[in-house]
């Protein structure tokens, strides 16, 4: 059970890997996805229950999350053709945001970073449907614009976190939440 949740943490990059290939299959491609999905639910539900969370299992979990999500922003750039034009602004200041989020971090705490807050987790959730909603809907490109534009609220209250922060919180829940607590530690 110790390294059970690592484990599926690293299912879900080698099933990351796998989609790249399965991008012209959707059925194939949404398989693998949700069981990608599923693995990333359970690594961190399994190590709160086995009392094996870790910095490094953070570490491994977002960085686990950046590739499976990075593979399906392709996919859904590649799916949505042309029509792509209208979401590259919307895009191009997501990722913007969530790199130098990403390169501060680095900066200041001399590791790799990403804080699973509410936002955070809201934006995974709504990246994780976002195929299955793209599919339904017709590969409609409004549904990747209103994904990027809370993909870049949440990336900048990230931000704020870390500039604001002595130290990091992998689990800091909200800019709001996680201050109180560290105020009073104080």
């Amino acid at each position: 059970m110790k390294h059970l949740a690592n484990g599926l943490t690293l299912s879900r990059i080698v099933l990351s890997f796998m989609l790249i290939f399965m991008m012209n299959k959707p059925a194939a491609f949404l398989t693998f996805y949700v069981i990608a999905g599923f693995t990333d639910v359970l690594d961190g539900w399994i190590a709160r229950r086995t009392n094996t969370v870790s910095e490094n299992g953070a570490k491994l979990d977002s960085s686990a999350d950046l590739l499976m999500f990075g593979i399906v922003t392709a996919a859904l750039v590649r799916w949505s053709g042309d029509r792509m034009g209208i979401i590259w602004p919307y895009l191009a200041v997501a990722v913007a945001i969530r790199l130098a989020t990403a390169v501060y971090a680095a900066c200041k705490y001399r590791t790799v970073a990403m804080i699973h807050t509410w936002g955070n987790k809201l934006t995974g959730l709504l990246v994780f449907v976002a195929p299955l909603i793209m599919i339904a809907a017709g590969n409609k490109p409004w549904v990747l614009a209103a994904i990027c534009i809370i993909s870049t609220i949440t990336a900048l209250e990230e931000l704020l976190i870390h500039l604001t922060s002595r130290k990091l919180e992998f689990n800091r829940k909200s800019l709001f939440v996680g201050k109180n607590r560290e105020r009073r530690a104080h």
